[in-house]
């Protein structure tokens, strides 16, 4: 009793038998799909998993931090600015209040330029108009966030 292949597995028991057990040439004409990049197979095992993986190893990051310009040297420098969320960070990496990138919202240094001290946890600097205008007079400093949310209720009604 013989068993009857279908039409695909007629196809790569052919290719099999034409190109070995991949079923593809060496010189590339019967590739189907070119073949995944490392950061393509990365975000595929990501959303496969449903988490993200972690970074790199130590030896990769060691080998490319070292290789790269850092600062006013690298290509991509703006000055130590950047926009996140509408918001300007300045980066003062020896600042109390900065994130462990070392950036602090310029707007917070304002009010602390303006008040001649740091920020207290829990402060909240509220901007009256854009988010990137940093002038003194367009900012107002809140104890507490929830006073803060008890003013933007207020402007609501």
């Amino acid at each position: 009793m013989t068993v009857e292949l279908s039409h695909r597995q007629k196809i790569w028991k052919t290719r099999r038998e034409r190109y070995g057990p991949s079923g593809f040439s060496e010189e590339g004409t019967q590739k189907l799909r070119k073949p995944k990049s490392e950061g393509t197979k990365r975000k595929l095992s990501e959303i496969k998993t449903g988490r993200k993986l972690g970074p790199f190893s130590e030896e990769h990051k060691r080998n490319h931090s070292e290789s790269l310009p850092r600062g006013p040297d690298h290509w991509n420098w703006n000055g130590g600015r950047r926009i996140n969320n509408g918001y300007v960070y300045m980066l003062k990496p020896d600042h109390p209040n900065a994130d462990k990138a070392g950036y602090v919202p310029r707007s917070h240094l304002v009010m602390e330029e303006r008040l001649g001290r740091y920020l207290e946890p829990g402060e909240v600097v509220h901007h009256e108009g854009e988010k990137t205008d940093d002038r003194s007079e367009m900012l107002i400093l809140f104890p507490l966030n929830k006073v803060h949310l008890a003013y933007h209720r207020s402007l609501r009604n």
